[in-house]
């Protein structure tokens, strides 16, 4: 993994585009609770990756702010 976190980063969008390849493999199947769960785990989890949280581990986002 690159020292910049960008590793972590595509690593949380791959499994991000899992979970919204199996929410759509639920709404196909008619399994609605299924989809929702699947749905809300991609979106958290994209916000998570582009937030900058996923490359500064241990920081809130607050701390990870530039404030130049």
């Amino acid at each position: 993994m690159a020292r910049s976190g960008r590793g972590l980063f595509y690593v949380i969008i791959g499994i991000a585009a899992g979970n919204a390849a199996l929410a759509g493999f639920f709404v196909a199947r008619g399994v609605a609770e299924a989809a929702i769960v699947f749905g809300i785990m991609t979106v958290a989890m994209v916000i998570f990756a582009l937030t900058g949280a996923a490359r500064q581990p241990g920081k809130t986002g607050c701390e990870t702010a530039r404030h130049d």
